[in-house]
């Protein structure tokens, strides 16, 4: 049985050097090899992704999914909301 991680290891490996890729993630990559199940796999991903990688870190807003719950107090309210 073939793994996601030997998936996303032959996707990259094909396109390494050929074509632009774009990876969005939550997942720091320290956590890459716990999440995929195989180190190795996880290093040699990042290897080849990282060589020629621009990497853009986002901070948003809160999440848009969770804005309708209450919150606790005011500050945390104040947090949720939306402008």
């Amino acid at each position: 049985m073939i793994r996601a991680h030997h998936n996303l290891l032959e996707v990259i490996h094909r396109r390494h050097g050929k074509a632009s890729t774009m990876i969005a993630t939550n997942r720091p990559m320290a956590d890459w090899g716990a999440f995929l199940g195989d180190a190795a796999a996880a290093g040699a991903i990042l290897d080849r992704i990282m060589g020629a990688a621009q990497i853009i870190n986002l901070k948003g807003a809160r999440s848009h999914r969770t804005r309708h719950l209450k919150f606790g107090s005011d500050d945390q309210a104040k947090e949720g909301q939306m402008t």
